[in-house]
């Protein structure tokens, strides 16, 4: 619109030596694209409005229709011996992932009762207490019930500076650790295994938190850093020198 009415106010017409020549077909001009440029939008508008308003019921009822999905994947997985087994001696599902027509559960089952698993229809073994239940939507049934072992922990070179750098910019740290103070030693806790989504499948991965152990003049501090939040969720005391 701007562009158009730079051009108009340079227009030169030779045939057009009045002013108000020029002025009336400026005007006319104006008007004309005026009217197209209000009465065009209108035109995709409706359709336009009417595709928003169906994408924001879909995406107000997808968190409906998962629910409705994990509902039925308990539904199909209480039909299966060895899971209702689970959960009679009291697993708990902890997490639920959606893909690929399949639902994956993980299931923790309490260390007391660690012990009865030999009950099941396929032995496990009770060396881990969490397992992943598969459950197949086209079939209708469970397809694999997985113990899952405790997983190595280990850090990468790039965790522990993550780990190192936090500690040293937290002002906890700061407060309750004297500057002298030496990091001894940096493992990683196992805090819980989560379900991963990754393209149409779908991991368990460690979920893991630092612990980090200060010392000087033989006292020792620990402290336990939280990787997500980048953030130190405690420091104690544990040792001093008598």
């Amino acid at each position: 619109m701007l562009d158009l009415e730079k051009k108009l106010e340079n227009l030169k017409t030779p045939e057009i030596e009045l002013l108000s020549h020029k002025q009336k077909l400026r005007a006319l001009l104006l008007e004309r694209y005026a009217q197209k440029q209000v009465f065009s939008p209108f035109k995709g508008a409706v359709p336009l409005g009417f595709a928003l308003i169906v994408l924001f019921a879909l995406v107000l009822r997808f968190p409906a229709f998962q629910r409705q999905d994990i509902a039925l994947a308990k539904e199909i997985a209480l039909r299966d011996a060895d899971f209702k087994l689970l959960i009679e001696q009291g697993g708990i599902i902890k997490e639920t992932q959606l893909s690929d027509s399949k639902a994956y559960m993980l299931v923790d089952l309490g260390e007391s009762d660690a012990g009865n698993t030999q009950k099941l229809a396929a032995p496990l073994s009770v060396s881990g207490l969490t397992f992943l239940v598969e459950v197949d939507f086209k079939e209708k049934k469970v397809s694999q019930i997985k113990e899952l072992s405790q997983p190595s922990l280990s850090f990468s070179q790039k965790e522990e500076a993550a780990v190192r750098e936090i500690s040293q910019q937290s002002e906890r740290v700061k407060k309750e650790i004297p500057l002298e103070a030496e990091i001894k030693e940096i493992r990683p806790v196992l805090i819980q295994l989560k379900l991963v989504k990754k393209g149409n499948k779908v991991e368990v991965l460690p979920e893991k938190e630092a612990m980090i152990i200060y010392q000087k003049n033989g006292q020792s501090w620990e402290g336990m850093i939280d990787l997500k939040t980048a953030s130190v969720k405690k420091i104690e005391l544990v040792g001093e020198k008598e």
